[in-house]
């Protein structure tokens, strides 16, 4: 019976050593499972914010990309009005030149018009006139 009670007592002894070994094997996975977690939290935490310094530099770009591109186009339409102006007033001083122009050749038209049938009726009426006085020559010699 001694015997049974040392064995029982080495196996029970046993046991709590296994059990001890046991509990300090689940405290160490639990202390790994913690330093996991907490490593883990880190590496998210970093990446989260490594990811959020990234969007606010791409929103910082893309801002100043927009201011950019809102005065280019506010100068764009500036430059544009601008030109489009100075288009016009060439265009029209060039429209303007050729009214001129198209006046003063129509003017000498009318001047050369005016000289020509001037001159046709002056030669009729000095025509008319010589026939008038052939023909009174004429009729004065008949009654005389």
């Amino acid at each position: 019976m001694r015997t049974r009670c040392e064995t029982h007592a080495m196996q029970v002894s046993h046991f709590e050593n296994l059990l001890y070994i046991k509990d300090q094997q689940l405290r160490s996975m639990e202390s790994k499972l913690v330093h996991a977690k907490t490593q883990l939290d880190q590496i998210i935490s970093t990446k989260v914010f490594a990811r959020g310094k990234q969007l606010v530099y791409e929103l910082d770009f893309t801002t100043r990309q927009l201011r950019l591109i809102k005065d280019n186009i506010f100068n764009l339409e500036t430059r544009l009005n601008e030109q489009v102006g100075v288009t016009y007033e060439r265009e029209l001083k060039q429209t303007r030149m050729e009214l001129t122009e198209c006046r003063r050749k129509f003017q000498d038209y009318q001047n050369a018009i005016d000289t020509t049938l001037t001159a046709g009726v002056r030669e009729n009426i000095n025509g008319i006139d010589i026939l008038m006085r052939n023909r009174a020559e004429y009729f004065k010699n008949m009654a005389a």
